[in-house]
């Protein structure tokens, strides 16, 4: 993977979001890979969030717990609720 190209006001900030209601072992396992990728380029202007209902922490990232809502809602609360935090 080849590293993110310099613009005139220098490399951009990226947050990786994984967005989940579980699978606790895949979402550990993608949250090393980014840092893993990202340690290979030697890229360091980035964060890893994970955005879940479930009570669960996770290693290598800012984990960010939302309250469980009704199903109607299960597809906008991540985005709605993280948005202030960027």
């Amino acid at each position: 993977m080849a590293k993110p190209v310099k613009e005139r006001f220098g490399t951009p900030k990226i947050i990786f979001q994984v967005t989940t209601k579980g699978n606790i072992g895949i979402v550990q396992d993608t949250v090393n890979r980014v840092n893993s990728v990202c340690s290979e380029i030697d890229y360091k202007k980035y964060e890893v969030w994970v955005v879940t209902d479930a009570q669960e922490s996770f290693e290598g990232c800012r984990t960010i717990v939302v309250p469980k809502v009704t199903v109607a809602m299960q597809f906008t609360k991540a985005g709605h609720y993280n948005t202030p935090l960027k």
